[in-house]
Formats: C-alpha cells, structure tokens, sequence
C-alpha cells in the first residue's frame, strides 16, 4: 500500500477515536470507584510509581472525598462534572414494547393478540447524552449523581425508544474504610405500546480491605422499589467485589425483594462477573440468574425465570463493546423467549 493511503487509513482511524487503549492497573470496566482507589493506595507501599501513577492516584482519592490525595498537590474540594454525547447501536428484541406473537393458551382459553400489538425486534441507531460527577465533602465522604436521556430510532421501522434516567448517591466515610451508603434513582422508558416507569432507594453499610495482592469490596443493604402502578417491592441487596493491581477483577450481586410479606410474589437476581484484559484491553465477561413473579393470568401463577450470558469488551479508546444472549423459561410457555444481546457504544464528546 502507498505510504500516502498509508497515512490517510492512520489519520482516518484516529479521526474515529480507535486509538490503541491499555488496560491500566487496578481499574476495569465497571469497577467500584473506592475499590479503584484503594487498590491504588495499596500500590504505593508495594510497587515503583512513576509520576503518572502517582498523579493517577491522588485524582482517585480527591474523587471520592479525600481532599488531600497523596498530598501531590492543593487540596481539592468541590464538584468534579462531566458532559457526555454518545452515539450508540444496538438490537432489541421488543422495540415497540409489545406482545409476543403466537397464541396464549391459558386454563382451557385461547388468546391471539392483535397484529398492531405484536412485539418487532431489530436494530436501534441512537445518541446518548448524559452528565455524572461527584462532590467531595472532605473526609472520605462525597456525593457522586448521574442523569442522561437516551434517543434510538428503528433502523427499518418506524419506531423510536426513549429512556431518561437519573440518580445519586451519598458516601459517608465512618473511619477505617467503612461507609455508609444511601442511594436513590429514576428511570423512565417510552416505546410505542409501553411506558414504564420506576423508583428505586437503598440504604446500606460498605466495607474495603486488601488481603494478599487482592483488594476487596463488601457491601450490603435494603432496597425499596416502586414500579408506577405496582406494589412497592422491599429487599435485601448483598455485594463483593475484588480487584488486583493487574486489573483482574471480579465479583458476585444477589437481589432478593417481596411485593407482598412473608414470601408471596418474591424476585430473585444474582450476577457473578470477572474482569481482565484480553490484548491488554478491558474485558468483563457476566452471567445472570434472575426469577421474577409476575403475578396471575386468570388464576395460574406466572414466574419468569432469566438467565443472560455475555461479555464487554473496550477494543479502543472511549468505544465499549456488549455481545450475549439472553434466555427467558416462563411458567406459561406463550412468554418464553430468547434473543441476542448486541450494543456498541462510542464515547464521542467528553467535557
């Protein structure tokens, strides 16, 4: 190839935001912050630091609360903001928010659903814009928010999704890395046959420590959910994380809630990740396991068992890439589905 077209295929990829990315050391995709920062801190005492990661470090710490660092500089205080736009494409299997096709048979009954209220699948081009930070308020405490609003139009239909979300939550530092944690958000959904809307709190208490090369996360607590037009949902949410200096990480979540009490019309969900890097890059691989009550159809009970399989991947700078599969076994055979799970999501603006 001409050393020319040479040159404008590099121009042209750099143009893109495919730069070459490098896993760094005690991070990954979608890595606690404290546990980020903690496990930079245990570094210092056990390996040689260059000015890069000692500058790595301080930010980490001012991040969640520790004005001072590593004391690399002034102390900082106040809020750390950020904008974002990202382009996004992906594939869902009920864009519309409608009814599965085929035919209900329920108690000797027989239902077909209209042509106009079945579920369409394919794919979404769409534009994300959103806005996060934390606000340090000194001592290891801070405040960290979210909000972002989501357009995605149907690629060979005329359909549009529509999501909007926001929420925040407050870090209290109590002393020898335990926290406690209150947290509260809000998501919004809009399809053509579907809006949902949903509420959810938690309250609870969190612990890091390090043991060997690994540095650890538990955390554990209550929740409160509140579907619009639904029964309130209570649970328990419990959470470990760990997270080397090599960047390999990993972790298991499990969720129990009760729309009703004692144990009538109760969840379930757990997810078990790890996390590394494959050609150096950050890679997540996860699995889910979740079992939901959705309530009666004319007096059968019906339960949706989930399970979801898959991984992301960061192949260049600022681009996070999300392949799976995901499979749904439902009481009632009519609501028993499968479909790939496919996003690309490119961080184009950052300010």
């Amino acid at each position: 190839m001409p050393k020319r077209n040479c040159k404008l295929l590099v121009g042209l990829i750099l143009f893109l935001g495919l730069q070459p990315f490098k896993a760094e050391a005690c991070t990954g995709i979608g890595v606690d912050a404290r546990l980020s920062a903690y496990c930079q801190l245990q570094e210092l005492s056990t390996t040689p630091q260059t000015f890069q990661t000692l500058s790595q470090t301080h930010q980490a710490l001012t991040r969640i609360g520790f004005q001072d660092g590593i004391q690399l500089g002034p102390p900082k205080t106040g809020l750390n903001f950020n904008i974002t736009a990202s382009p996004t494409i992906g594939f869902s299997e009920n864009i519309n928010g409608g009814l599965p096709n085929g035919t209900l048979e329920i108690a000797g009954l027989s239902f077909t659903p209209d042509q106009n209220q079945i579920r369409q699948s394919g794919s979404l081009l769409g534009v994300e814009l959103g806005a996060h930070g934390t606000y340090s308020l000194g001592r290891g405490s801070y405040l960290d928010f979210r909000v972002g609003a989501n357009a995605q139009q149907a690629i060979n239909q005329d359909l549009t999704v529509a999501t909007f979300s926001f929420g925040g939550c407050g870090h209290f530092h109590l002393g020898s890395w335990h926290y406690l944690d209150m947290c509260s958000s809000r998501s919004i959904i809009e399809k053509d046959l579907l809006s949902e809307r949903r509420s959810e709190s938690s309250f609870g208490l969190s612990q890091l420590w390090s043991s060997s090369k690994l540095s650890h996360r538990l955390s554990a607590g209550f929740l409160l959910r509140s579907p619009d037009g639904e029964a309130h949902q209570t649970g328990i949410s419990v959470e470990s994380e760990f997270i080397g200096s090599n960047g390999l990480n990993g972790g298991i979540t499990f969720e129990a809630t009760n729309q009703r009490l004692p144990t009538v019309g109760h969840d379930y969900s757990s997810r078990l990740w790890l996390g590394g890097a494959l050609l150096n890059r950050p890679i997540r691989i996860f699995a889910d396991l979740g079992s939901s009550n959705e309530g009666q159809i004319l007096g059968v009970d019906r339960i949706d068992r989930t399970t979801q399989i898959g991984l992301s991947y960061v192949p260049y700078a600022n681009w996070v890439m999300t392949l799976g599969l995901t499979r749904t076994e439902s009481s009632v055979d009519y609501f028993s589905t499968s479909s790939p799970i496919l996003s690309l999501r490119y961080q184009a603006l950052r300010f």
